[in-house]
């Protein structure tokens, strides 16, 4: 067994054991939607899979348990996040990991830390994990249909012989198309990928269900939504 190999198996055990069975679920899912968008991007795969299962890896934890962390850590908290420690699972999570399993990688670690509340300008893998968080298979498609619409640009086929034939090859995305099934199997190569524009429309849809769940609305979920729209 390889290094990377016996770490990935280290990081499986150490988050199968941090959370429940539903919750490995989602990170499975999360796993392998970001692995099959770092190829497409031509991103090393190793490395979303890492930030993959380690994003939710401290998501159970309480939030005072959280804040407490974040404490010991001497990460800088505003008055949200003392008051919704839960906000800290991924930030949390970056720095824990970073020293249990001597990952150096920034990109991963801010990947990790950045994949709720989403930042400015984030790295090409960030936006990965971000949208692979908000996207995966057993999410309402209520939520994701808009992102999963922007994100995916019908790829117009250069041996097609008019417009009319490469209208009947391109895969057009609808909501009865965008199952489960759809998403488990997709080829991210049959599409054009609007990365950017996908993380405004994910950010607008969070903003939307905080809002009508009268939530809190981090300021920087704000200031990534306003960053994609300005640089879409």
């Amino acid at each position: 067994m390889t290094a990377p190999e016996a770490q990935i198996n280290n990081i499986i055990e150490f988050t199968r054991s941090s959370v429940k069975s539903k919750r490995f679920s989602h990170i499975l899912n999360v796993v392998s939607l970001s692995h099959k968008l770092a190829l497409a991007l031509n991103l090393n795969p190793t490395d979303a899979i890492i930030a993959g299962y380690l994003h939710d890896c401290l998501k159970e934890e309480k939030s005072t348990t959280l804040v407490s962390l974040a404490k010991q850590y001497q990460l800088p908290l505003d008055e949200i996040e003392l008051a919704n420690g839960h906000l800290l699972h991924g930030p949390v999570a970056s720095l824990i990991v970073a020293k249990k399993f001597n990952i150096t990688n920034t990109e991963i670690l801010n990947a990790i830390a950045y994949h709720t509340l989403g930042h400015p300008a984030m790295s090409d893998l960030a936006k990965v994990i971000f949208l692979a968080d908000c996207l995966e298979e057993d999410r309402d498609l209520d939520y994701t249909f808009p992102i999963w619409k922007t994100l995916l640009e019908p790829r117009k086929l250069a041996n097609a012989k008019n417009a009319k034939e490469a209208k009947n090859q391109i895969t057009i995305i609808s909501k009865k198309k965008l199952n489960k099934k759809f998403i488990a199997n997709i080829n991210f190569n049959d599409f054009n990928l609007n990365i950017n524009r996908a993380i405004l429309v994910a950010c607008n849809q969070n903003i939307k269900y905080l809002m009508l769940e009268n939530k809190i609305i981090h300021p920087r979920t704000i200031k990534t939504r306003n960053y994609y729209l300005q640089n879409p």
